[in-house]
């Protein structure tokens, strides 16, 4: 047969898209290689970072023992993902949260999905390398673009080399330098000397300023991207076998609960922010390896999120494109990093998106996941574009409480579009 005709050109297609696939399974997904314990730290060293320390420390001394609602959910949704959710999500076989989407209710929701986590997952990279930045020049006197362009670069240059397997093996490390020097013993030193809280602030469940509305809305807010998230989803889906997948979500979701109860406990030393405790409590040289544990923190949830825009990008919305995994993934960090120069709105474009995706999103998926009858994919459409947008509109409007009315609209556009197709089938 010669290699011009029709059927040798579709084999050489076929032959190119079959490489261009293998190609990116290794880079995204590790080969679908990893066993559970090396995947468990790096899921739980995905999910400790920026918001689970410097953030939620803040979070505590403003709200008391209260504020771990902040975090607490998101370890208990990765108990509830192990035991429930995180063998269906291996089992699907697809590359992201987005192709999961698009294989549950086809191309219009999928393209959504994937837009929505795209900009979800720029603006967090560019916030946590403005976090990283901060901590860089507090320790080296770097100018802030400097200190931005350093972070960034970190960043992304083992991740886009190495793809998901080196930050998965990174992963492990960082986390050890985390728990020990940034977490374990800056609370225990807190413990030795004891704890210094003001009245008020051990109050739980609720606490000053943070009422039982405030603690619900941060158990939905917080504990859905442990039940659907695209970074979540990007390492369940690199798991050896479904039960891996499992196995890691449950021992991530302990190991959250722990950094979170020694994060309460730095919170609580009486010392003011995160840094202050720090140096209150230990020598320079115990000092100096916190602060790195919490840039490796930082840095741990950094290229996970530059993996997950690219899979996104690279997977779902561009399908097609002749680039290499790490010419995408450079490609995604030059946006995050631009942004971060940018900086300005940084914090209000993550949140918006973050509730606009989070409001829209996240049921649609657990219901393809979960029920044994799933809804038609027009409910789910109508369910992410009327959720998202409430969300969307009500959040530039500054209302407070516009993730759980878009969450209440997602909802009750996906049971009445259950309840109707139910009909229609019936008859």
């Amino acid at each position: 047969m010669l290699p011009g005709s029709a059927t040798g050109t579709t084999l050489l297609k076929n032959t190119g898209n079959s490489i261009i696939s293998q190609s990116r399974k290794h880079a995204y997904l590790a080969d679908r290689s990893v066993g559970w314990p090396l995947l468990g730290t790096s899921l739980a060293a995905t999910t400790i970072g920026g918001t689970s320390t410097v953030v939620l420390a803040a979070y505590i001394i403003a709200h008391g023992l209260s504020g771990l609602w902040l975090d607490i959910p998101l370890g208990l949704s990765l108990l509830v993902t192990g035991f429930f959710l995180a063998g269906k999500v291996r089992e699907t076989g697809a590359f992201s949260i987005a192709g999961i989407a698009r294989q549950k209710y086809g191309n219009t929701f999928g393209t959504i999905t994937s837009v929505l986590v795209l900009m979800a997952e720029l603006a967090w990279f560019a916030l946590l390398t403005l976090a990283g930045a901060s901590l860089v020049q507090g320790m080296t006197g770097l100018s802030q673009p400097g200190a931005i362009l350093a972070v960034a670069a970190t960043f992304s240059v083992y991740t886009v080399a190495g793809g998901q397997k080196a930050v998965i093996l990174t992963d492990l490390w960082q986390l050890c330098i985390v728990m020990l020097f940034g977490l374990g013993i800056p609370a225990f030193m807190v413990a030795l000397r004891g704890l210094n809280p003001e009245p008020g602030m051990l109050s739980f469940p609720t606490g000053p300023g943070m009422g039982s509305r405030g603690v619900f809305g941060l158990i939905l807010m917080m504990g859905l991207p442990g039940l659907v998230g695209g970074d979540v989803y990007g390492r369940l889906l690199s798991a050896k076998t479904p039960r891996d997948a499992a196995k890691a979500s449950v021992m991530a979701g302990i190991i959250k609960l722990v950094a979170a109860a020694c994060v309460a406990v730095i919170a609580l030393g009486g010392e003011g922010s995160l840094d202050d405790t720090f140096r209150a409590v230990l020598p320079p040289a115990l000092y100096h390896a916190a602060v790195f544990g919490i840039l490796m923190a930082i840095m741990s949830s950094a290229d996970s999120v530059l993996l997950t825009g690219a899979t996104v990008l690279h997977t779902d919305l561009m399908p097609r494109l002749k680039a290499s995994p790490r010419l995408v993934a450079s490609l995604v960090a030059v946006a995050g990093t631009a942004l971060a120069l940018a900086a300005g709105n940084v914090v209000a474009v993550m949140q918006w998106s973050y509730t606009v995706f989070s409001a829209g999103a996240p049921l649609p998926l657990l219901a393809a996941l979960l029920l044994k009858r799933t809804p038609p994919p027009f409910a789910a459409n109508l369910s992410v574009i009327i959720g998202g947008g409430t969300a969307a509109l009500l959040k530039l409007l500054g209302d407070p409480d516009a993730f759980l009315l878009g969450l209440g609209a997602s909802l009750g556009i996906l049971v009445l579009g259950t309840v109707l197709n139910k009909g229609r089938r019936k008859a």
